[in-house]
């Protein structure tokens, strides 16, 4: 059975590019897909932007990176429970018979 991961980063710019090449290197699934979430701000200005997108770009290929903006993600994960419950879609996909650990 393919092992299917996604990785969410929220965390300080600084160390978005660590996390990102130890992710890469380390924690990528061998047997399905592994996606990127980096939610916003991506660097302080557009050089440090376009360092940290390089570095991103060394360890995942573009169609495993999604960008997102802080304020649009932030009430998404505040209230996954009801993101779940609310659209039925989900149910069947988010239980114990398909997802292993978080």
């Amino acid at each position: 059975m393919p092992v299917n991961r996604l990785f969410y980063l929220s965390l300080p710019p600084n160390v978005f590019r660590t996390v990102a090449e130890l992710v890469g290197a380390h924690l990528r699934s061998s047997s399905g897909w592994s996606r990127l979430v980096v939610e916003k701000p991506l660097g302080r200005e557009t050089e440090s932007s376009r360092v940290l997108s390089k570095s991103l770009s060394a360890n995942f290929e573009e169609e495993e990176i999604y960008r997102i903006d802080h304020y649009l993600g932030k009430e998404v994960v505040q209230n996954l429970l009801v993101l779940r419950f609310a659209n039925l879609i989900f149910d069947p996909l988010w239980n114990r018979g398909y997802v292993h650990c978080v």
